[in-house]
C-alpha cells in the first residue's frame, strides 16, 4: 500500500497537520515549539512525502528538516509564494512579501468561491484578504489576534490582568461594570469591528457582497459573531497545500 503524504501548516503558535490517506484523512496539531519533536504530532504512520507551509522563518525550516530526516529519512518540500498560480494573481507589489499561509488560503478560496471573497484567518495574527471573482488578490490587512489583543494592555500596564477575549462574561452585560469583562469586551470589539469594517469596504466596491470564509484556530469563535454571514473552514492553509501537491507549482 502506498504510504500517505503529510501536509504541515507550521504557524506562529501551533503546527497543524493532515495525513492524506486513501480512505480517510487524519488530522492533528501540536505547539509550534514541538516541531523539533515530531513524536508530539502523533502521526500514525510514516509518510512518503512531507509538504509544509512554514511562517516562522529559516530556523523553523532547519528544525523541520532535521526532524523529518531523523524520523523518516525525508527532505520536506516547502510551499512558496508565487506571483500567479492556480488561477490566483498575487496582489502585492512585491509578491514575496505576502505570507505563504495567506497565499495558500487564497488558493483554497479560489477553488471554493465563484464571486468575490474575503478570507479571514484567525490565529496569532488575524489576516483579512480580498480575492476578486477573476482570481485577483486585491490586498489585505493584518492585525493582532484575539490572544495578542487581550494581553497587549497587560504588557504595558502590569496592574491589568491578561484576559481571554472569548470569555462569555464579556457579553453578560453591556457596557461591562468590571475591569475583567471590560478588557475582554474591548479586545473582542477591536478584532470583530476591524474585520467587519474591512468586509464593509470590500462590499462597497463590488456589485454584490463578497463571500466570507473564516479559518484558523479562533475561526469557529469569530465566524458567527461577524455582522455578515460567514462560513467556517477548518484549515484553508492545508487545503491550499493539497492544491499545490495535486497540481504542482
Amino acid at each position: 500500500m502506498t504510504r500517505p503524504v503529510l501536509l504541515l501548516d507550521a504557524g506562529n503558535s501551533r503546527a497543524k497537520w493532515r495525513l492524506r490517506r486513501a480512505r480517510r484523512d487524519v488530522e492533528g496539531c501540536c505547539a509550534a515549539r514541538e516541531l523539533s519533536a515530531p513524536a508530539a504530532w502523533r502521526v500514525p504512520c510514516a509518510p512518503r512525502r512531507v509538504v509544509a507551509s512554514v511562517v516562522r522563518g529559516d530556523d523553523a525550516r532547519r528544525v523541520l528538516r532535521a526532524a523529518c530526516a531523523d524520523l523518516w529519512g525525508l527532505e520536506p518540500e516547502f510551499a512558496a509564494v508565487a506571483g500567479e498560480a492556480h488561477g490566483v494573481v498575487n496582489g502585492y507589489r512585491n509578491p514575496a512579501e505576502l505570507g505563504v499561509d495567506r497565499w495558500l488560503s487564497l488558493l483554497a478560496a479560489r477553488r471554493l468561491c465563484r464571486g468575490d471573497a474575503v478570507i479571514v484567518d484567525c490565529g496569532t495574527a488575524i489576516t483579512v484578504d480580498l480575492l476578486r471573482a477573476d482570481g485577483r488578490h486585491d490586498g489585505g490587512a493584518v492585525l493582532p489576534g484575539l490572544r495578542a489583543l487581550s494581553g497587549a494592555l497587560a504588557r504595558r500596564a502590569p496592574r491589568l490582568e491578561v484576559v481571554d477575549a472569548r470569555e462569555d462574561g464579556a457579553d453578560a452585560e453591556f457596557p461591562p461594570r468590571g475591569t475583567r469583562a471590560a478588557l475582554a469586551l474591548g479586545a473582542r470589539l477591536c478584532a470583530l469591528a476591524a474585520v467587519d469594517r474591512f468586509i464593509e469596504r470590500c462590499a462597497a466596491s463590488a456589485a454584490s457582497a463578497p463571500q466570507v470564509l473564516v479559518t484558523g484556530g479562533d475561526g469557529p469563535w469569530v465566524a458567527p459573531r461577524l455582522s455578515c454571514p460567514a462560513s467556517s473552514h477548518r484549515n484553508l492553509v492545508l487545503d491550499g497545500l493539497e492544491i499545490l501537491m495535486e497540481r504542482g507549482p
